[in-house]
């Protein structure tokens, strides 16, 4: 990269660089490339000849060039030319889309003219050798290279964690849908049935079971908490299962697999699930109760899969 030296950004003018070190750089690409390119030039055109380094350009050019800057100088022909433009080591990198130039860190600027005609790039004080500048330039592409690297990795941990955000708000979400398909199907207050209050102020409940449950949730909220004015099923008497045997033995079939999946470890909603799983979700109560009966002649008392 390349910029004027300190005092020369007043002396050396933006309409000078294009009017006279890069007029043909203006006519063939205009005046944002050639502010850029003509400072490349007016840095080869100041460079003095010598047997270890000729001269980077056409000798026609460069003594159009090094006349026109000593001209606007205003310095006689033997005075000598002061450092006018410098060459900054610079490394490239960037990241997302966005390109960046940055000074190599520890490297100080090449001036295009110096003491005794020729300028050196700094380190400290200490001159720096190309082989030196090769070796920094070197280390600097590696660390970029490395931070690079870590980056892309770091991204795709980061697109990994929320994938597995994603997969686990999903289910959850479906787990909350399927709790609200259930209590809407079954929209039951959990409770203790209302209780009756009797002759002489004593509180009691009837021993009955409903007509006709709409699902099989509502079936085992009568077994667990009774059902309107009615006690829990579980709760009736010897004498009170009598009065109604038919239908209190046909539903105890489905009580007794439920209770039984609950005392393994399952919910009692889930367990009820199960059932609709194995008999069809809209089969109705009665004819599941019946195919429970039935079930009840296997070798492991139910359907294979409520085992």
């Amino acid at each position: 990269m390349y910029k004027l030296a300190d005092g020369m950004v007043e002396r050396l003018s933006p309409d000078f660089i294009l009017t006279a070190i890069a007029p043909g750089i203006v006519k063939l690409f205009g005046a944002g490339v050639a502010r850029v390119l003509g400072l490349a030039l007016l840095w080869a055109g100041i460079t003095p000849r010598n047997n270890q380094k000729p001269l980077l350009m056409p000798l026609a050019m460069h003594t159009r060039i090094l006349a026109a800057v000593r001209a606007r100088l205003e310095l006689g022909p033997g005075a000598p030319l002061p450092s006018v433009v410098v060459r900054v080591p610079i490394i490239v990198g960037g990241a997302g889309g966005q390109v960046e130039f940055s000074q190599l860190p520890g490297v100080g600027e090449e001036s295009g003219v110096g003491s005794g005609g020729h300028g050196a790039m700094q380190l400290g004080s200490a001159g720096l050798s190309s082989s030196e500048i090769a070796r920094q330039l070197a280390a600097q592409t590696a660390l970029t290279c490395s931070l690079k690297r870590r980056m892309e990795e770091t991204h795709a941990e980061l697109l990994a964690a929320v994938s597995a955000v994603q997969e686990n708000l999903t289910a959850a979400v479906s787990q909350v849908n399927s709790n609200i398909r259930r209590i809407r199907v079954a929209p039951v207050v959990h409770g203790v049935a209302a209780n009756v209050v009797g002759s002489g102020g004593v509180a009691s409940s009837t021993a009955n079971l409903s007509e006709r449950p709409r699902n099989l949730h509502l079936l085992w909220e009568e077994w667990e908490h009774g059902s309107g004015v009615n006690k829990a099923a579980r709760s009736f008497s010897p004498e009170e299962r009598g009065r109604c045997k038919g239908v209190y033995s046909l539903r105890k079939c489905f009580w007794s697999v439920i209770d039984s999946m609950v005392r393994k470890g399952w919910t009692a909603d889930a367990a009820i699930d199960r059932v609709y799983v194995a008999y069809g979700q809209g089969t109705p109560v009665t004819k599941i109760l019946h195919m429970m009966r039935n079930d009840k002649k296997l070798s492991g008392g139910v359907h294979a899969s409520l085992l």
